[in-house]
């Protein structure tokens, strides 16, 4: 997954520019972001959905990283898979978790190497494509409740993906997992995942209904 980070050299020219012809609150992008409806009764997951929806509009990432936490593990030195295989018991690690899910393939990124995949996510939707599930456009799609301090925010667009490093053009879904800190909401995770349907139509592989999926936009 670090691998993505040789391309931070190449990502320079794509800092997103002001439009310089109108008034100082006409360069101001967040009254040009339209945002989607939150079905959560929980404003503060709201607001973290809201940061992360409006970073994709305009590749402003500040807000995200504000509302993610950085996570620790210390290694028992035991380890076969995952960030802590082989390595010495004691060894502690400290970032922002990114990797795919349902596997121990993450890592504990530093700042710059999270912005970058969230870039990289942005940048490699591609809004004109379209298939059975919709535009290309990258969106969320859905909400699911997994318990009083977790739940997960089902991203999806047609691109490329930094995160499994496909860079051919498909449909794509990246989950934001958010849980409860304090009174607080924030972002654990940013893990790429392959579960199309449990995560982008809510139905389980035994045509049940995943528990707490709701659609996003729908209450």
């Amino acid at each position: 997954m670090r691998h993505a980070l040789i391309l931070l050299a190449l990502l320079t020219f794509a800092v997103a520019a002001c439009d310089s012809s109108g008034s100082d609150d006409e360069a101001d992008p967040s009254p040009t972001v339209a945002l989607s409806t939150c079905p959560s009764d929980e404003p503060a997951v709201c607001d973290v959905a809201a940061a992360i929806e409006t970073a994709m509009q305009t590749g402003e990432f500040g807000p995200v990283v504000a509302n993610t936490r950085v996570s620790t593990a210390v290694c028992a030195g035991n380890e076969q898979l995952g960030p802590c295989a082989g390595l010495a018991a004691g060894t502690e690690l400290s970032g922002y978790v990114v990797g795919l899910d349902a596997s121990e393939a993450i890592a504990y990124e530093i700042e710059e190497a999270y912005v970058e995949f969230l870039r990289l996510i942005r940048e490699g939707a591609d809004p004109a494509a379209t298939d059975e599930y919709g535009e290309g456009a990258w969106r969320i799609a859905a909400l699911i409740d997994e318990g009083p301090d977790r739940k997960t925010l089902v991203t999806t667009s047609i691109g490329t993906d930094p995160i499994y490093d496909v860079a051919n053009t498909f449909r794509r879904l990246f989950l934001f997992r958010l849980e409860r800190v304090g009174g607080d909401w924030q972002i654990a995770s940013l893990l790429a995942s392959v579960q199309f349907e449990p995560n982008l139509t809510g139905v389980a592989p035994d045509s049940s209904q995943v528990p707490g999926w709701v659609a996003w936009g729908e209450a």
